[in-house]
């Protein structure tokens, strides 16, 4: 049955990225042609009905069907609005649609759609692009995520700059909203008359979207450097197209040209400097080491293309690396390489990368980029880890690093939400039912059927504690112990506030 319901959703999700797909190109090879086939007036129609099928496309892909079918009645009222009265009442006409675009009063509506549909419909569509290199993309939107944690912590903590934040995405949108809606309006009161400049305005709106998105997810300074390479086109059309004498346009378009290129290469250098890591560190006392675990690597350890799993020795500090570290993430971020630990001790430092399965030569590379930073022969070992037995083994089932992966949510939640009761949970699982009822002996559990089969059950464990490093790790402790007197096997440790 599950099965069933899961090759459904992907069917359905097939239909829909092939029915946008088909629309999308049908309209990219029709609207040139009647462009150069129709008068102004039919240029404007075709236009008006373009804009109305992108806006439809976009919601289907990215929002849902129940958000298109809101939308598509917004959209059909607007345009019903703008053809029914005088020019005079556009202006007011688009502001006030747009307001209730923003508002969205049909919020009800939408839910009762969404309820009533499948979810792969009321889904927004997934198109990964990245293909066999899809861990590291996602390590990648991880490491962002903690690159731009600072903001994420103003918005718990700062109430102003939260509702910063807000009003800039709202003032954005509407922008954006009414633009294009005016826009319509000035089509549909000017059919005879139609001009290009729409698409120059159009540009204008999907920069004011794409603002208003940057500015929900990241922050002020996305936006303002979303706005640096996004002016910069605008500028050169207006220089383009403006009256000015070819001794004065030409030296300013250069110059302006010669400033995007700059801007562009120089944001693209950023783009890969922005780097960081977020380690939890534990004493390993059967080799006497100190382990720096990559915290943001662990949603990702189970997956089948990155298996070439290397662990490079180098004669050098502890202190010394860190001295280096950002320009290794830095070279790491450019050529698709994870850091998965590393470590210290008697005299010797350890570092460990997972790479992808076809990129045995970067291994050899990234070998002698880190000679050259340390200026020192660094031997290496390479093996292939298909099923991430050795990183279990050298890390994620050991004790030492799940207490201290348990500790490092609870202070990030802190941190976040100054949480100071929280919940440990831990997922684990046995081959024999008859344990399960041990285990309730001494703890509550819930049993999660769809992680199970016949050949072993996993249950849940959650267990509410003081958010105190002790506290946790004493009570890790013993629910690993109660676990491996029982023969379990751990899967993974969670820490969650209470709702």
């Amino acid at each position: 049955m599950h099965s069933h319901s899961f090759f459904c959703i992907i069917n359905d999700m097939k239909l829909r990225i092939s029915l946008s797909v088909i629309i999308l190109l049908f309209v990219m090879i029709l609207y040139p042609s009647l462009l150069i086939l129709l008068e102004p007036y039919g240029q404007g129609i075709v236009t008006i009905i373009l804009i109305c099928i992108l806006a439809m496309l976009s919601f289907f892909v990215f929002s849902g069907v129940q958000k298109l079918l809101v939308y598509a009645i917004y959209i059909g009222f607007t345009l019903l609005f703008l053809f029914l009265f005088p020019a005079d009442y556009q202006v007011l006409i688009a502001f006030i649609a747009s307001l209730i675009m923003i508002i969205h009063p049909l919020t009800k509506f939408e839910f009762y759609l969404s309820k009533k549909m499948s979810p792969s419909f009321k889904s927004p569509i997934r198109i990964h692009l990245s293909g066999s290199y899809w861990p590291y993309f996602e390590y990648r939107k991880a490491m962002k995520a903690y690159y731009h944690l600072p903001q994420s912590k103003k918005l718990h903590k700062n109430k102003w700059y939260l509702l910063s934040r807000q009003l800039t995405t709202l003032g954005l949108l509407f922008a954006g909203v009414f633009l294009i809606i005016n826009e319509t309006s000035n089509i549909v009161n000017a059919l005879d008359a139609f001009s290009f400049i729409r698409f120059f305005n159009l540009y204008i709106v999907f920069l004011l979207v794409l603002m208003s998105y940057y500015a929900y997810k990241k922050g002020f300074t996305t936006v303002i450097r979303a706005l640096m390479i996004g002016i910069l086109p605008m500028i050169i059309y207006i220089l383009l197209t403006s009256s000015f004498d070819a001794y004065l346009r030409l030296p300013m378009l250069l110059m302006v040209s010669t400033v995007f290129a700059f801007i562009f290469v120089f944001e693209y250098q950023r783009y890969y400097d922005r780097v960081t890591i977020d380690v939890f560190d534990y004493h390993e006392e059967e080799n006497k080491r100190i382990v720096y675990a990559n915290s943001l690597f662990e949603p990702i350890i189970y997956n089948d293309t990155y298996i070439l799993s290397s662990h490079y020795l180098i004669k050098i500090s502890l202190t010394t690396f860190h001295k280096h570290l950002h320009e290794i993430l830095k070279y790491m971020n450019k050529h698709h390489i994870i850091l998965t630990a590393y470590a210290y001790g008697e005299q010797m430092f350890h570092l460990y990368a997972d790479f992808h399965f076809k990129d045995r030569a970067k291994v050899d590379l990234f070998k002698t980029f880190l000679e050259s930073l340390f200026t020192i022969g660094i031997p290496f070992e390479l093996q292939e880890d298909k099923h991430k037995l050795l990183y279990e083994k050298k890390f994620y089932h050991q004790p030492a690093y799940i207490i201290a992966r348990a500790k490092h949510l609870a202070r990030q939640l802190e941190d976040v939400s100054n949480e100071k009761i929280i919940i440990i949970s831990v997922l684990m699982f046995f081959e024999n039912m008859d344990m399960l009822k041990k285990i309730k002996k001494s703890y509550t559990f819930n049993y999660i059927e769809s992680m199970s089969m016949d050949a072993y059950h996993t249950i849940k464990i959650d267990v509410p504690v003081p958010n105190n490093g002790f506290v946790i790790e004493t009570t890790v402790k013993d629910i690993l112990s109660v676990m491996s007197l029982n023969k379990g096997q751990f899967i993974r440790i969670l820490v969650s506030k209470i709702i």
